[in-house]
């Protein structure tokens, strides 16, 4: 998002409107609600009214809230963007997976993106394909890679260093990383573990940093051997290019979306393959990989151009 916002494409200017704030309930809520002030504040001023609302939303609590600016924006006849960029997003809608009452979620949401008539976009094709037959018609823009991330070939990678960053959630795969890091180090006993997100961990070879600073994960990015992604699901694995994009090796969950060929690929059932991996990649003489051929289709340049099409066509519909 922070790359969209500030790198939009060309002849337009963008501003951030944070609708959320991480800590307790009543300040989640004041956040909230100064956000939907600030929303009416902007759109009622002719000199700050935007020719469109780009608007980020994941699952559950988070659509519920967007759900408000998105009819917000289109009172007010602004070309509205919702763009979705949860991995569980059609879990939500239907955990059934069949028509039960909780799939009048996605029928619900249909209806109310039809009647709003907004743009839905996703991160990839095989979100199109699972989304658009629950909410209508969506269209695929690819996250971009932050410009900034780049192969430092001055920075040392640190030996045996294996790097995790994930907010503090069990869908992140923590307590997984941590787990085959420690079969791991029996043959390997310079294994060390830095995972983002968590706070605490007794074991003095893992690194819980919490929440770190754009700065502190390029840092990271840049020191590290090996980025675990455990995740059970991502909408678009980011992080991934993000490590690429630095030269970093990547060992993924195989099961998720959008991997790119050349990264490891392991079985979240299979522990032992995931150790088999982190010791073949330590024991080899390569510190950066060179994914740039794959990152292209990624290059901010490239994901503008794609956006331009969309708010220019947009703005001409007013849809």
């Amino acid at each position: 998002m922070l790359s969209l916002a500030n790198t939009p494409p060309i002849g337009y200017e963008t501003s951030l409107l944070s609708t959320h704030k991480p800590g307790s309930t009543i300040g989640k809520w004041k956040a909230y609600r100064k956000a939907m002030k600030d929303l009416s504040l902007i759109i009622s001023n002719p000199d700050s009214k935007p020719d469109v609302i780009h608007i980020h939303t994941a699952a559950d609590w988070s659509w519920y809230r967007k759900k408000r600016f998105v009819v917000k924006a289109r009172q007010a006849n602004i070309a509205t963007v919702i763009h979705i960029h949860s991995g569980k997003f059609n879990t939500w809608l239907d955990p059934s997976g069949r028509n039960s009452p909780t799939a009048n979620r996605a029928k619900k949401m249909k209806t109310f993106l039809s009647q709003q008539k907004v743009q839905t976009v996703v991160l990839s094709d095989e979100w199109k394909a699972i989304l658009e037959p629950m909410i209508g018609e969506v269209k695929v823009i690819s996250n971009p890679v932050n410009p900034i991330l780049a192969v430092d070939s001055s920075i040392e990678r640190i030996e045996g260093k294996l790097l995790l960053l994930g907010r503090n959630d069990p869908v992140k795969g923590h307590a997984f990383a941590i787990e085959v890091a420690t079969m791991a180090r029996k043959a390997n006993p310079k294994i060390t573990l830095s995972l983002s997100g968590i706070e605490n961990n007794e074991k003095d070879w893992v690194d819980a940093m919490g929440w770190i600073s754009e700065a502190q994960k390029i840092e990271n990015l840049q020191n590290s051997r090996i980025l675990l992604v455990p995740s059970k699901w991502e909408g678009q694995p980011l992080v991934i290019l993000e490590a690429m994009a630095c030269g970093l090796t990547v060992i993924a969950n195989e099961e998720l979306n959008q991997l790119p060929d050349n990264i490891g690929k392991a079985s979240l059932q299979n522990k032992q393959q995931w150790v088999d991996l982190i010791l073949e990649t330590l024991q080899s003489s390569t510190a950066n990989v060179d994914y740039s051929q794959q990152l292209v289709e990624y290059e901010i340049e490239n994901v503008q151009q794609k956006w331009l099409q969309i708010y220019e066509q947009l703005i001409e519909k007013q849809i």
